[in-house]
């Protein structure tokens, strides 16, 4: 007998409630979720619409725990992120070097932002995570493009992190709630985490109104002069993930480049890396998008494509990477 479970929902209803997590189970017909992955402009200033470019190991932190990854480029118009957000899953941001106050890149992040906000809020439930300068986009974009961050010293930093939170808030959290407490030991009490970044959010600016009411931050971490920053966040009522370290880096950027020499490496590292990977993409199978499995549509994903090997070059900061032209 079929039984058939109708749910009204009240439009009154807040985002918490909407993304209430018995309201969403994995769809087990489609165990193999679509990522988006956004481009970055090939020069720091973000002008440019083309060529476009990310790190092969955003693919492979993807890949690792099962998902497939679709390059979603800069510079197209909102329609273009629309269709492609209603066939995947979720959507990364990467790390890079982009002027997120006065960039193309930035313009085509609040659109697949504000969209992502408009599907959770119909209880379309599609998770967003930000690495690194994804991170710092979340921030900017929440405090309505004010720069919230300072400059900072944290480049080549392999750390620990504080969790600003008790063990029982802790595990109140969707990104630790089912984490193994190896996981969060390791995360307090060994340099598993590797940070390249010059901007920081300061302990105390997460204080700020809008950061506040949107975001919990969860932990912190020190750069080398003894500034306190944030360093993982997650949304109070969508699926939105930031971390301003790099997990990507540990088991996927081996050491070639003398400026990554404190890259942590170790099976610590590479755990809590895979932790990280895992989550996300167990998230991303909450969402009841499926990707069309036709001959067009699959010669868009990222198979399609050839990473050169940019860390023959010593001076690479990737060993590998995929460029868009």
């Amino acid at each position: 007998m079929l039984l058939i479970l109708i749910t009204l929902i009240s439009v009154y209803f807040t985002p918490s409630q909407l993304l209430e997590e018995s309201t969403f189970k994995v769809n087990s017909n489609y165990n193999r979720p679509v990522i988006g992955i956004l481009t970055l402009p090939d020069d720091d200033t973000g002008n440019r619409t083309s060529p476009s470019n990310f790190p092969a190991s955003y693919v492979k932190f993807i890949e690792s725990a099962g998902a497939r990854v679709l390059p979603v480029f800069i510079g197209r118009d909102e329609d273009y992120y629309k269709s492609i957000m209603n066939i995947t899953n979720g959507m990364l941001f990467t790390g890079g070097s982009t002027n997120l106050r006065d960039s193309i890149y930035t313009s085509t992040a609040s659109i697949i932002w504000s969209y992502a906000l408009q599907l959770n809020q119909a209880g379309d439930y599609y998770p967003l995570w930000g690495t690194c300068q994804g991170f710092e986009l979340f921030l900017y974009l929440v405090s309505d493009q004010q720069w919230p961050l300072v400059s900072c010293s944290a480049i080549n930093l392999a750390g620990k992190v504080t969790f600003l939170l008790d063990d029982k808030q802790l595990k109140e959290t969707k990104l630790f709630k089912n984490a193994p407490n190896s996981i969060i030991k390791a995360l307090a009490n060994d340099p598993v985490t590797f940070n390249w970044h010059d901007w920081c959010l300061p302990v105390g600016y997460m204080y700020l109104p809008k950061l506040q009411a949107f975001f919990t931050a969860m932990s912190k971490s020190v750069d080398y002069k003894g500034l306190e920053f944030i360093s993982m966040i997650e949304a109070k009522d969508f699926p939105f993930y930031g971390v301003q370290f790099h997990p990507e880096k540990p088991p996927y950027e081996p050491v070639i480049n003398p400026r990554y020499t404190n890259t942590p490496q170790t099976l610590e590292a590479i755990l809590v890396s895979q932790y990280f990977s895992n989550f996300f993409i167990s998230e991303t199978r909450k969402s009841h998008h499926i990707y069309p499995e036709t001959e067009y549509y699959r010669s868009q994903l990222i198979y399609n494509y050839c990473p050169q090997y940019t860390g023959i070059n010593a001076s690479a900061s990737n060993v590998e990477t995929y460029y868009f032209y």
